[in-house]
């Protein structure tokens, strides 16, 4: 049995933060559209590369990149 991404948690992260999503921009470089699509989850196929999920930790101020998902026991269809 393995752990699959569920939903993106950045909003919550961010709202948690009191951080827009124009300023995780800026902190991090990565574009606004990218985060926004991270938010929206436009991209199904996975979840975010590890050096883009240790900028958004690094400006978060959270240790763990795997807190940037929910994760489930069984494969999302």
């Amino acid at each position: 049995m393995g752990l699959y991404p569920g939903d993106c948690r950045l909003q919550y992260l961010l709202d948690r933060a009191g951080m827009s999503q124009a300023e995780l921009s800026r902190r991090t470089g990565l574009s606004p559209q990218y985060i926004n699509g991270l938010i929206n989850e436009r991209w199904k196929r996975g979840v975010m590369k590890l050096d883009k999920a240790r900028l958004i930790c690094a400006a978060l101020k959270i240790d763990n990149p795997f807190d940037l998902y929910e994760w489930r026991a069984e494969k999302p269809d």
